[in-house]
Parts: C-alpha cells; sequence; structure tokens
C-alpha cells in the first residue's frame, strides 16, 4: 500500500507543480485571464468533508468564499486538479462566460 500511495503523491505533485509553472508562465498583464483552484475545491464542492454529496445551491453554498473575490465567468481559463477513483487529473475549463451567456437560446 505504501508504494500505491507514493505513486498517488506523485501524481498530485506532478499537477500541482504544472500549475505552478504555468502561473509564473503568464505574463502580468494578463493573469487576469486565468484562475488556478488547488485541488481542495472539489472535495469541498461535493460536500464530501461533511460525509456526503451535495448538488445544485448546497454545493455552491459550501464554496461561495472560495469565489467570492473572483468572478470565474469572467476568466478565459480555469484549472482545477481533480480527484476521480484515486486518479489524479487536472480539468482545465475554456471559456467559462460564453456558456453562462447562452441562457435561454436554443441550442
Amino acid at each position: 500500500m505504501v508504494q500505491y500511495d507514493l505513486v498517488l503523491s506523485h501524481a498530485l505533485l506532478v499537477i500541482l507543480l504544472y500549475c505552478l509553472y504555468l502561473e509564473n508562465k503568464i505574463q502580468p498583464d494578463q493573469k487576469h485571464r486565468f484562475h488556478f483552484f488547488n485541488s481542495f475545491f472539489s472535495r469541498k464542492l461535493v460536500g464530501k468533508d461533511l460525509g456526503g454529496v451535495s448538488e445544485g445551491r448546497e454545493a455552491f453554498l459550501h464554496v461561495r468564499r472560495w469565489t467570492q473575490k473572483v468572478n470565474i465567468f469572467d476568466k478565459e481559463y480555469i484549472f482545477k486538479p481533480v480527484n476521480f477513483s484515486l486518479h489524479w487529473s487536472l480539468l482545465v475549463i475554456c471559456h467559462p462566460g460564453e456558456v453562462a451567456n447562452l441562457e435561454g437560446k436554443n441550442l
């Protein structure tokens, strides 16, 4: 089990280091276009810290403080480490504001 934990830790470390690398490569006048969440955001969003799974408004209430100072729909790219079934991935959300502006439009 120790080797498995070590591999899992290395996967997360690689993702987090890549996010730090990206943050440092972005020119200061371009930083407003990007947002980086940490690995705890997803856990809070779904309410796993509280022992269950949350949806909709309840899920939003768990993370509203994480987004109160930033309008994520104004960002062009959002980076978020995600853990699903002991596998780490980096989720990149592109142009979230475009989806928010589709409300009421016939798709």
